[in-house]
């Protein structure tokens, strides 16, 4: 796991779009609100058309109904085919942490710390599960750095 310090999203967002450009699986991108996937999924389509990469972005969050949710997730899980339809990216909130299993997933960026280590653990885990090697990339101000190394050095610390 990389851990950028200093909330770059730029740098995250091209990170990715050089991940796509160079392999052929699928990658996650977690946020905690519906409003910073708003303002990363019109940037990340942008980086992509700039770099000529042709996949499609899911965009998941609460404020979708159950229904989209389910039919997003079947098909970002490749359960459901739409033809045309290239979808290699899930931007989502917390909304999408469970029931996410793409075999050819190998990256996940998470933009900002979690609400907590439970969430973090679940969201790592959506990639190499088909056990080849993953990629994860944590964008974190200094404060949560810092709130995560006194968690993991503290005596007797346990997750979630």
């Amino acid at each position: 796991m990389d851990m950028i310090i200093g909330s770059d999203c730029v740098k995250a967002l091209d990170m990715m779009v050089e991940y796509l450009s160079s392999n052929k699986g699928s990658a996650f991108i977690f946020a905690n609100s519906k409003a910073l996937t708003h303002r990363l999924l019109p940037a990340l389509e942008a980086k992509m058309d700039t770099a000529q990469i042709h996949c499609d972005v899911l965009h998941i969050h609460g404020s979708l109904s159950s229904d989209e949710k389910f039919n997003l997730t079947r098909i970002f899980c490749k359960q459901v085919k739409v033809t045309g339809f290239n979808p290699r990216v899930l931007m989502a909130t917390a909304a999408a942490d469970l029931g996410m299993n793409r075999k050819d997933a190998e990256f996940v960026t998470e933009m900002k710390w979690p609400r907590n280590i439970a969430s973090y653990v679940q969201r790592c885990g959506r990639a190499a599960q088909d056990g080849r090697t993953a990629t994860m990339h944590l964008i974190a101000g200094l404060s949560s750095y810092l709130w995560i190394m006194r968690t993991i050095h503290s005596p007797g610390a346990r997750p979630g």
